[in-house]
């Protein structure tokens, strides 16, 4: 008996069927989609999963930015689902944020197959590589034949792992998927599992660097971990950062103004983690004191623009644990850092950009919200001036554009309401 060819249609269904099977399978549970005719085979495939939460968003820009804010969120990746042509170059704004702020995310590109381009075909431009150097990995496996059955799975846990930053870094992934018509058609018996070693990050060694007993000055930022805050802290370093960093002492910018305060605050040796912080007057201090600066490996991408940078090292946990700082340098800041909360906490009754910041944290504490702080001023009145330490901070600081906020913050209360 002659075997049943499939229809192309029921092949392509079983494809998408396949990458949303695996991507579920992976930990994938909240997925954006835009409206758009051909991206339907994985609408529908989608749509079938009892397991995906399905956030359907009508503008392609606003839609990658709630997407990013939910993966902030849920500390998870999130899949953004468009269709081909213009609504794939929306995008572009939310996956350079996603980039440099080391969210992970899926993009997924519907595509008209190969035989509609270059003909004047509508909603069809070239979408190959269409993020450059901005998504961890590409892929764009053309319209699914059933004789490449077996690479499907393999291809969807391909674009997972490297969004959760199996290369060195968490990011976008891009996925450019060519679909014919009639693009509704149900999907056939999947591929088997298969079993393929993950690649995730191994554990990394400890570094050459120690320095008990100094004045140890930890200037972190996005993408630290926060128990490796607490743990600095507990051995008598003084960790500065930015707002979105939360367990940071609080004031360090309004400090390093007064001349005196910095020269008395001088450490021995600078250690790095993670993003740059937004205080300009922290990185001036920092430039200044011309000490010795360790980075430590493993925060995320660890941010150096200025070169100072002298020595990056591996396995913080480790080190810091067996580096026990000056604990009189550290009370110094702490001092500091107290009397100028009093002397705020007594002039609030005035109107200010600080106040209002200091207004706006206090409720965000009161009621347990998460907070979402635009680029520019908005950041830096609540770093300079309200403690966030018990407030779960959210800010685009990869790129630092002022775009995309509400829509980040959107997917920011999706997100914590869906943890709560």
């Amino acid at each position: 008996m002659t075997k049943s060819v499939p229809s192309p249609s029921a092949v392509q269904a079983t494809y998408a069927a396949t990458l949303v099977d695996e991507w579920v399978r992976r930990g994938l549970r909240d997925v954006v989609i835009c409206p758009g005719s051909r991206s339907t085979p994985l609408a529908a495939a989608c749509f079938a999963r009892e397991e995906l939460r399905l956030h359907v968003r009508i503008d392609e820009r606003s839609a990658g930015f709630f997407a990013l804010g939910r993966a902030l969120a849920s500390r998870r990746p999130v899949a953004v689902l468009v269709t081909s042509g213009t609504a794939a170059a929306e995008l572009h704004a939310c996956v350079a944020e996603a980039d440099h702020a080391e969210v992970p995310l899926i993009l997924i590109t519907a595509d008209r197959p190969p035989e509609l381009h270059g003909v004047g075909a509508p909603q069809t431009i070239n979408q190959r590589h269409l993020y450059g150097e901005m998504v961890r990995c590409f892929d764009e496996p053309g319209v699914a034949k059933e004789s490449d059955a077996a690479s499907w799975r393999a291809l969807a846990r391909r674009l997972y792992v490297e969004a959760r930053g199996a290369g060195g870094r968490p990011g976008p992934v891009h996925l450019n998927a060519a679909f014919i018509e009639p693009l509704l058609a149900n999907a056939l018996e999947l591929p088997a599992l298969d079993a393929v070693a993950e690649l995730d990050a191994t554990e990394v060694t400890p570094g050459p660097w120690r320095a008990p007993g100094s004045k140890i000055l930890a200037i972190v930022g996005r993408g630290t971990p926060s128990t490796w805050v607490d743990q600095a802290r507990a051995h008598h370093w003084v960790v500065v950062g930015d707002a979105t960093t939360n367990a940071t002492l609080a004031h360090a910018d309004a400090l390093l103004r007064s001349i005196d305060f910095a020269r008395r605050a001088r450490p021995d040796v600078v250690v790095r983690l993670g993003g740059l912080p937004a205080s300009k007057v922290l990185l001036e201090c920092w430039r200044a004191w011309d000490v010795t600066t360790v980075g430590f490996l493993g925060a995320g991408f660890l941010a150096d623009p200025e070169r100072l940078i002298s020595e990056r090292v591996e396995g913080f946990p480790a080190m810091s644990a067996s580096c026990v700082g000056d604990a009189a340098y550290a009370q110094l800041w702490l001092d500091a850092s107290g009397r100028t909360e009093a002397w705020l906490e007594g002039h609030e009754e005035t109107f200010s950009e600080p106040t209002l910041a200091r207004c706006v944290v206090k409720v965000a504490n009161e009621t347990g919200t998460p907070l979402v702080l635009g680029s520019s001023m908005p950041v830096r009145d609540v770093e300079w001036w309200a403690p966030t330490r018990h407030v779960l901070t959210y800010s685009n600081r990869g790129v630092s554009g002022i775009d995309g906020v509400v829509s980040t913050a959107l997917g920011v209360a999706s997100g914590a309401k869906a943890l709560a």
